[in-house]
């Protein structure tokens, strides 16, 4: 529509919105995701994220009826099935034959250990 060529503002809105729109202003929108979208990036079956959700095992919002999930919730839900690791063999021991890591005994690079070895093994 024209503007009203005496005050500049569009004719349909009311004199009182002053020229503002009656629509509300979002600054910062937050995309949301439907359990489809969110099994689809956390790349998990859509019944398992299911189960979860109805378990209240993982963070979600619900609007009425309809389950979404925001990128933060989808964060929260990686973070939460982060396992840290629980053992590991000490660097210098990796590649070593089974007998060598039980017995405790690790050979060096010096000529002396290289003797003892081969003495041993000999």
């Amino acid at each position: 529509m024209l503007p009203d060529p005496e005050t500049g503002h569009d004719r349909s809105e009311p004199p009182w919105a002053g020229g503002k729109t009656c629509q509300p202003e979002v600054h910062n929108p937050v995309t949301l995701y439907t359990i489809a979208e969110a099994a689809g990036h956390l790349r998990v079956p859509e019944g398992w994220l299911r189960k979860k959700v109805t378990a209240g095992a993982v963070p979600h919002t619900r609007l009425g009826k309809h389950v979404r999930f925001t990128a933060t919730h989808l964060l929260h839900i990686v973070a939460a099935g982060e396992v840290e690791l629980t053992s590991r063999f000490p660097q210098s021991r990796q590649g070593l034959s089974r007998r060598a890591r039980v017995g405790g005994e690790q050979p060096s690079d010096s000529h002396a250990s290289v003797t003892h070895w081969r003495q041993r093994l000999g």
